[in-house]
């Protein structure tokens, strides 16, 4: 700043000096010449004037740049201080920092030496692993060696057995072809098969839907079996009231015998002979029970099954169709054909009219139009049956059986019944005191009406026409 300010002062006084000299002159020219003198020297003394206010000027910039420059010195020199002190410190921190970078050189050099060594001991390791590793590798490559030839020759092998393959794949691809005209045939087999399929579906339901038609039969026919069977029920009643009374005539038999006896002490063969034949009614009461058992649970499964397998106004077809072709088969003076003419009656519901035209019923005849499908015994009324009603019950009891058979045979096709509720068919045993009663194991007429739970798949297929057991003439 001192050095800068110094040239400053010189310009100012040398212009100074100038002035001065130039004052000098002018006042040695006044003097020659006064007049002009003096506006010269106003002239000049103006123009001075003029410099020294410009001089001025010049003074008071140079003035403000030397405190300006003064002023930012000394804020550069006290940053520079300031800088200089950090830079002490951090050259501190430096030489600190190179002491312990020395020490950890004087460290690493004496584990580098520790390393040198080590490598050596691990470079003669690695040369002897080299060494080991080319002679496993020479060892190894003779090996691949032998593994490839197998190879070239398993190679050679399977490009044989590639085009035995390709052979094959030929000769499979013809026989795929084949297999494929086959599969388009057996298509074509299925799809017939389908056809056949939904034709049989259709002819099931319409097999259903004949089963479903035989409710209307099975209603006329459930109301002709209920009087037969309240008739059948009402001869039981009467055997039994009959077997009791004999019962107790026999006890009472028995009593006087046995009074007889003890009054004359001589009669013992007599005795025997009626405790055996009282015995004897009591196992035929027994029996009589078990067969009116037996005879219960016939009815109650008849029953259900003619209730579960009945519908309301359809008709079977085809049943009827079997009953016309078999009635038109029939012997003109066979007893069948009027039987198959009352089934018709029941199946198309008929009126009486109708019954009487076909011949029949009568028309003065009101029995016959309570029950179509058979005669009630003169048992149902409390008494015996009379001779001339024999053949009648008669007659009743084979188209009974026939067709009831023909039902079961149309509404169970298929369908296993169990075997404990079936019992065989035996002739009346003629040593019973009636000729109405049947042993156990054996069915009476009225139970011969009642459907044979134990039908099978086999008697289920035959016509309704076919006659099962014998029948008497009309």
């Amino acid at each position: 700043m001192a050095s800068q300010t110094q040239p400053q002062d010189g310009g100012a006084s040398d212009g100074m000096a100038g002035l001065r000299l130039s004052t000098d002159s002018n006042d040695r020219d006044t003097n020659d010449e006064p007049t002009n003198d003096v506006e010269k020297l106003q002239l000049e003394l103006e123009r001075t004037r003029a410099e020294k206010d410009v001089l001025a000027d010049q003074y008071n910039g140079l003035l403000a740049k030397l405190t300006t420059m003064r002023n930012t010195l000394g804020n550069k020199l006290r940053e520079d201080a300031e800088e200089l002190d950090r830079r002490e410190q951090l050259i501190q921190q430096f030489t600190t920092q190179n002491e312990e970078l020395n020490v950890s050189v004087t460290t690493l050099r004496d584990e580098l030496v520790l390393a040198s060594n080590e490598s050596a001991k691990l470079s003669e390791e690695l040369s002897l692993i080299r060494s080991r590793a080319v002679e496993e590798s020479a060892h190894e490559a003779s090996i691949r060696e032998g593994q490839i030839l197998e190879l070239q020759n398993e190679l050679e092998i399977c490009r044989t057995e590639r085009d035995e393959w390709e052979r094959v794949a030929q000769q499979e691809s013809m026989a795929a072809d084949e297999a494929r005209s086959l599969l388009d045939s057996a298509r074509r087999e299925w799809e017939i098969e389908e056809a056949q399929r939904e034709k049989d579906a259709q002819d099931l339901a319409m097999e259903k839907e004949k089963s479903a038609n035989l409710q209307s039969v099975l209603e006329d026919f459930q109301a002709a079996k209920d009087a037969e069977i309240r008739s059948a029920l009402a001869d039981y009643e009467l055997q039994i009231l009959q077997t009791t009374q004999s019962l107790a005539e026999f006890k009472s038999r028995a009593l006087s015998a046995e009074a007889e006896l003890s009054e004359v002490g001589s009669n013992a063969g007599r005795l025997a002979e009626v405790e055996q034949e009282l015995k004897d009614k009591a196992a035929l009461i027994a029996k009589l029970r078990h067969e009116n058992v037996i005879a219960n649970e016939h009815l109650t499964e008849a029953l259900r099954r003619l209730r579960k397998n009945a519908s309301d106004e359809n008709v079977d077809r085809r049943l009827v169709t079997n009953v016309i072709l078999s009635y038109l088969t029939t012997a003109r003076g066979d007893s069948k054909r009027f039987e198959m003419l009352s089934l018709l009656a029941s199946i198309l519901s008929w009126s009486d009219a109708e019954r009487e035209t076909a011949g029949l019923q009568k028309q003065s005849a009101a029995a016959k139009q309570q029950a179509p499908l058979g005669r009630k015994s003169s048992a149902a009324m409390g008494g015996r049956p009379s001779p001339l009603e024999v053949p009648k019950q008669e007659e009743s009891e084979s188209f009974s059986k026939l067709w009831v058979e023909f039902l079961l045979k149309e509404s169970t096709q298929g369908t296993p019944e169990p075997s404990s509720a079936a019992t065989p068919r035996q002739p009346t045993n003629p040593s019973s005191p009636s000729g109405n009663w049947s042993p156990v194991g054996t069915r009476s007429p009225v139970m011969s009406r009642l459907p044979s739970l134990s039908s099978g798949n086999a008697s289920s297929r035959a016509s309704p026409g076919r006659d099962r057991s014998s029948t008497t003439g009309h």
